[in-house]
């Protein structure tokens, strides 16, 4: 099992084949941004589960998004998140989260 977070922003990463690949990002959506995928390869890469947990009880805390991934194939995939609200049309997303990912 892999994780990667904000931190892993910008790097390359290899998989394996039925490993599973967690991408987990803070956010808020009571402020109505909310991550969503921009970018992958589905014939690589299979998305499994989505997933938001509050780090709070407190009402308009934050938490973490979790994006679960099964590597399918081999090769490579660009993988990229938008931090955006949805409703904002052509207004570039408030954070992105890219990674390259290699499965093997």
């Amino acid at each position: 099992e892999v994780t990667l977070t904000e931190k892993d922003s910008g790097k390359s990463i290899l998989i394996e084949v039925g490993d599973t690949l967690n991408v987990v990002l803070h956010g808020n959506p009571t402020t109505g941004y909310t991550w969503s995928l921009a970018t992958f390869d589905d014939t690589r890469l299979k998305l499994t589960e989505t997933s938001y947990h509050s780090s709070s009880n407190r009402c308009g805390a934050g938490g973490l998004f979790t994006f679960q991934f099964t590597p399918v194939s081999s090769g490579t995939t660009p993988l990229a998140l938008e931090y955006s609200r949805s409703w904002e049309k052509g207004v570039p997303p408030h954070s992105t989260f890219e990674s390259l990912i290699e499965i093997r």
